[in-house]
């Protein structure tokens, strides 16, 4: 690499080099385009307040795990929404690590362990 006037200069990021010069090919891509409009419709636009209440709060795989035999629900102090949610949610993990490993399982349990306003 030669020094001085004239010198090619080496980026100092290479990558983020590489990103910026491809921006302007790929503001112009029709690929680029769909993959913004798939992005789009995988985002819901409106969501009522009912469908944000009445939606499970887990995901779809937590909905069909299996409890182990003999699983018993920890009895929770529910959260109501005063306090420390910090250590509400403490207490929780301490009573379901007893009880299962299973974050799927935590999941479906912690709306066990809410109350009021919690709730919505």
């Amino acid at each position: 690499m030669k020094h001085g006037r004239g010198a090619i200069q080496r980026p100092q990021y290479p990558q983020r080099y590489l990103l910026l010069s491809l921006i302007p090919l790929l503001k112009n891509s029709k690929e680029l385009e769909d993959i913004k409009q798939m992005m789009k419709s995988l985002i819901p636009t409106t969501t009522s307040r009912r469908e944000c209440k009445t939606k499970r709060p887990f995901t779809d795989r937590s909905d069909v795990v299996p409890l182990p035999g003999g699983f018993v629900l920890p009895q929770f102090t529910q959260f109501s929404g005063a306090g420390d949610p910090i250590k509400h949610l403490q207490g929780f993990l301490a009573k379901m690590t007893i009880t299962s490993n299973n974050p799927d399982i935590y999941a479906k349990a912690f709306s066990n362990s809410l109350s009021d306003k919690a709730l919505d």
